[in-house]
This record gives C-alpha cells, sequence and structure tokens, in this order.
C-alpha cells in the first residue's frame, strides 16, 4: 500500500496535469513515487477472517433456505429478498403462500396469505386458503369468517366446499356438513376426498343404505378388490353382517344418493347376516340379475331346466335362468318369493319387477339426485 511520505496519507492519485505524477489529497504533496508500506499481519489476518466468514455466513443462509423451503428454495429465497428489499407485491405473497401450503406449513401460509388480504381484503384465493390453513390449524371459528367472506364473493370451489363443511362439523356437530359434501361432490363428481367424507359422515350417523349408495356410484356398482371403495365397502357391508341394520329410520325409509354415472345403488343380500351386493336400479329391465356366483354363494341352488330370459345391457348380451327365493333383503326389509335372473358374468340389476315392492320418489338438491325410498304397506 502506497502512503504519503509528507503526512503518511494513503489518499494519493495520479495527476495527469503534472504528468502522471502522485498527488497526495490532503497534504498536496507531490512525487514520482513513494516507499510502499505492508500492512501489519494482524489487520490482513483480520480481512482474510472476515471474507471467511462472510462466506461461511452465506453458506449457512442458503443452508438454512433449504432445510426450511426444501425443493423450493430458490424460488422461496428470491421472493424473501424481494420481500426484505421492499418490493414484493401481491402475486409474489401469494406465491409464497402456496410455497408454504406445499410444504405443510400451515403458520406460514397463514402469515403470505395474510398479506395478500392486507394489499386486497377481496381476494378471493387468499380468503379460501385463510380458511383452509386456519381449518388445519383447529382454529375453526377463523376459518368460518374466512370461508364465509369468500362465499360471499361468489366464490364455490369444490375444496372449499369441503373444507367448510368439515368446519362446521367443529362447530355445530358430526353431520352439519353433509350437505355440503354433496355440494362439493357435485361441483366435481370424482372427488373421492369428499365422497370418502361423506361415506364416513353418513355412516357415522346410521345412515348406511345412503352411504352405501355413493359406495355404489363412485366405484360404478363393482368396488375393484384393493381399491378405498372396496375397502369401505367390505368394512361397512361386514358390520352390517355381524350386528345387523341400525336402530335407525332407515328401518322404515332411506335415500338412495346418484353422485356418479347412470344408475342409483341400492344394497341387496339373499340371506340374512350374509354378504351383500350392490345393485344398479334400471326401470328399462324387467326383472332381478345377478351373477349366479353370488347365488351359488348362499347355497341356493339354479334349476338345470329353470326357464330362461335374455338381457341387453351396457352394450351386450345375457342369458340368465330364472331362480325362485326363498326370501329376498333389500336393505333392512325382507321380502318373500321373488324370483331372479342368474347367469355366469350377468350384472347386478334391480328392475322394475323388484321395484314394484317397495315406494319411491325421484328428487334433487344441491346438484344431486336422491330416491327417498319407503316400504310398501301391503
Amino acid at each position: 500500500m502506497e502512503v504519503c511520505p509528507n503526512c503518511g496519507n494513503t489518499s494519493l492519485v495520479r495527476d495527469l496535469h503534472l504528468g502522471g505524477q502522485l498527488r497526495c489529497s490532503e497534504c498536496q504533496w507531490v512525487g514520482s513515487q513513494v516507499p510502499s508500506v505492508d500492512l501489519p499481519a494482524a489487520t490482513i489476518s483480520a480481512i482474510r477472517w472476515g471474507g471467511l466468514l462472510t462466506l461461511v455466513g452465506v453458506f449457512l443462509f442458503f443452508c438454512m433456505q433449504l432445510f426450511v423451503w426444501g425443493q423450493y428454495s430458490f424460488d422461496a429465497t428470491l421472493l424473501i429478498v424481494k420481500q426484505y428489499s421492499g418490493v414484493a407485491q401481491e402475486e409474489d405473497y401469494l406465491e409464497l403462500g402456496s410455497i408454504c401450503n406445499a410444504i405443510d406449513n400451515h403458520e406460514c401460509a397463514i402469515r403470505y396469505f395474510g398479506k395478500v388480504l392486507d394489499m386486497n381484503p377481496r381476494h378471493k384465493t387468499a380468503l379460501a386458503n385463510l380458511g383452509i390453513n386456519y381449518a388445519l390449524d383447529e382454529k375453526w371459528d377463523l376459518a368460518k369468517s374466512h370461508f364465509e367472506g369468500y362465499f360471499s364473493m361468489g366464490g364455490n370451489g369444490y375444496d372449499v366446499l369441503l373444507w367448510y363443511g368439515r368446519v362446521l362439523d367443529q362447530i355445530e356437530g358430526d353431520g352439519a356438513s353433509i350437505e355440503w359434501s354433496y355440494l362439493a361432490l357435485a361441483s366435481k363428481p370424482t372427488y373421492q376426498e369428499a365422497a370418502i367424507d361423506l361415506i364416513e359422515k353418513l355412516s357415522r350417523v346410521g345412515k348406511k343404505i345412503e352411504a352405501l349408495s355413493i359406495i355404489g356410484g363412485m366405484a360404478e356398482g363393482h368396488p375393484q378388490q384393493g381399491s378405498v371403495w372396496s375397502d369401505l365397502f367390505q368394512n361397512m357391508s361386514q358390520e352390517i353382517i355381524d350386528k345387523g341394520w341400525p336402530s335407525s329410520h332407515e328401518k322404515e325409509s332411506f335415500l338412495l344418493a346418484k353422485v356418479k354415472g347412470r344408475h342409483f345403488y341400492i344394497p341387496v343380500a339373499l340371506k340374512e347376516h350374509h354378504s351383500l351386493k350392490l345393485f344398479a336400479i334400471d326401470r328399462a329391465v324387467k326383472h332381478l340379475w345377478m351373477d349366479e356366483d353370488f347365488v351359488f354363494a348362499n347355497q341356493i341352488q339354479i334349476p338345470v331346466d329353470a326357464p330362461t330370459h335374455s338381457l341387453e345391457w351396457g352394450g351386450q348380451q345375457f342369458v340368465g335362468r330364472e331362480v325362485k327365493l326363498e326370501q329376498l333383503y333389500i336393505g333392512p326389509w325382507t321380502f318373500k318369493g321373488l324370483k331372479v335372473m342368474a347367469c355366469g358374468q350377468c350384472p347386478f340389476i334391480f328392475g322394475e319387477e323388484p321395484l314394484q315392492l317397495i315406494d319411491y320418489k325421484l328428487w334433487s338438491r344441491h346438484q344431486t339426485e336422491f330416491l327417498t325410498v319407503h316400504h310398501k304397506k301391503h
């Protein structure tokens, strides 16, 4: 380092007007060269350690960002730098809130979606996300107020409908959310989470047949082995086989819901405390049809010389043999002397003839069709 030999100052500059000679800006000394002075070893060491500590600090900062934000650390870091620089906009906080959702950090999501709402109190996405995150944080009243703000501005997202119902269950009691789950499912018929919520809630309040009808609709009558619908159906039907139908208003009447596809589905058994099957209701079909394996599983014989009937259904042709049943169980009700048609790989269809055993009324609510089914008084 060069210093002025006159005053010891380091403020030396080369002055082109003086032929490129050095000039001290403090004492105005002029000369062509000065002796070089080395910095003290302690100063050099301090500079080196300062640089090293700065690098370590930067490294630790990025490690912390990676730990907190995971795969989103780069994007989150840029957004946070914008925030602390005072240039973050509404969309930046919205993106940060979405990243918080992705890493399941509810407190973080509430903080950033709250900043969006501070900037724009009518921001529907922020209101919906705050409602969901407050619910996940079990702050039910705060969740409810944000959801209602969202709905007041015309919001109708299927996931928000479901979450609002869950909040109502916590505030008003189990079952309060059933209509909201139906609304969510009507908004998106393939919404598995809403269907499972609805099935479990209906089951808890004793509406087993209605719950089974939803399983039938979601699985289109055939819960595949290993699927969530198969597990729900097996658990519920086994409970009914072991304990019988619950003592509830379903003893006199019950609802069937059409949540997906073309048909209502109704649970039928051939013997008491035996396995159930879900039958598609179709008034265009005359008889009750079923797979012969279901008949044999109930230890019912099919006469070799039994009369046969043909059926065209779902683009396929079937020929079934007529079987006279001693009894038939439709939900909790028992009927006697009904004939059915059985064949290999036959569909399970509840046709016009068995429908005459019951009274039913078709109606709709919340974009969902229902059948109210009553036991016919003979």
